[in-house]
């Protein structure tokens, strides 16, 4: 046997043992035209295409997406906040030299996000906030009006938590609003409603089929965090596609609605959605949403998907490398790396 033909053997034989295949080079970045003449680019940028992680790890995708030219989809968003009680408790509690409440942080996420949007064409805003009530602040106008940020700055604390009168209200200020129209809400709260109900007749299921797509975001140090059980903020946001966010710096929120929407899925699991900021997404795959890496080939694809439905997807492939192993003897534990050799040439 020649010394080649010896070396391809001991590979295959290290490749089965392991149970790791090379993958081939996958794309990461694409271009597409769509059905409205507009240029939809994506591309992943880390991790790198074949990089190696351990087997039950969690991933971060991060990449770009961008959709340039063409007619804007006339949009409708509005800015729902919590004015509860429980918002004039500090926003971060365990930080004694930051005097915001969470009321405080609210609006600072609201004007954040709106100051986004204010250059986005063919776009309209609005302002509700709800206590045991629901209350329309702002009806829809320009986002660069003075209108918007004042009723989000004279928001002011008041009695319980009642999403349902929340949603109604969503309803009632979108119902008007033209069919074709993209109909975006951003709900900002603390995340424990005292008044919530789902299924057939509540305010969320008819936010929901009216395709109104409420993206929430759980504000302050004490929140009921997305992923805890329970969070009603994650039930609104799945109900009616949009994202659940936890926000750790509220000033920094931003949204592009100009853009295209990407979802993110790995070894052909369940898409999550990206978290869109700018021309910039990222998604976590971890045991939060029960997806993790395996061992040998995870492949991972994002797919834009522009206002009119055209969708482009780009890949990479990421490796699962074999947990260590733990050897126990009787003076110490000694934890034993398997490596997985690599050839190239």
């Amino acid at each position: 046997m020649s010394r080649r033909v010896r070396r391809i053997a001991f590979c295959a034989a290290v490749a089965a043992s392991v149970g790791v295949v090379t993958p081939a080079f996958a794309a990461s970045s694409g271009t597409v035209t769509t059905t409205l003449g507009q240029t939809m680019s994506a591309a992943i940028t880390s991790p790198a295409d074949q990089q190696h992680f351990t087997v039950g790890s969690s991933v971060t995708v991060n990449g770009t997406v961008s959709l340039t030219g063409g007619p804007v989809t006339p949009t409708n968003v509005a800015y729902v906040v919590d004015i509860s009680g429980s918002t004039s408790a500090p926003c971060k509690p365990l930080e004694p030299s930051d005097t915001r409440t969470v009321l405080n942080c609210e609006q600072q996420g609201a004007v954040a996000l709106n100051g986004s949007l204010s250059a986005t064409p063919s776009l309209q805003a609005g302002v509700i906030s709800f206590d045991d009530l629901g209350y329309t602040n702002q009806p829809f106008v320009a986002p660069s009006s003075p209108l918007i940020n004042t009723a989000i700055n004279g928001l002011v604390p008041g009695g319980g938590t009642n999403y349902d009168a929340a949603l109604t209200n969503v309803n009632t200020l979108y119902a008007p609003v033209p069919g074709a129209n993209r109909k975006v809400v951003f709900f900002l709260s603390d995340g424990n409603p005292t008044t919530f109900t789902t299924g057939p007749g509540s305010p969320l299921a008819l936010a929901a089929t009216a395709g109104i797509v409420i993206n929430t975001y759980s504000i302050g140090d004490g929140s009921l965090r997305c992923p805890e059980p329970g969070s009603a903020l994650k039930v609104i946001s799945d109900t009616t596609g949009g994202q659940c966010n936890d926000v750790t710096d509220p000033s920094t929120l931003a949204a592009n609605l100009a853009n295209a929407r990407v979802e993110v899925k790995m070894s052909g699991r369940a898409a999550i959605p990206a978290q869109v900021s700018g021309n910039n997404f990222t998604a976590t795959f971890s045991s939060a949403n029960g997806n993790t890496v395996a061992l040998g080939n995870n492949p991972i694809v994002a797919t834009a998907v522009a206002p009119d439905g055209t969708r482009l997807n780009v890949d990479i492939t990421v490796i699962g490398d074999p947990l260590p192993t733990t050897t126990t003897t009787t003076s110490t534990t000694v934890r034993v790396v398997q490596v997985t050799p690599r050839f190239t040439g």
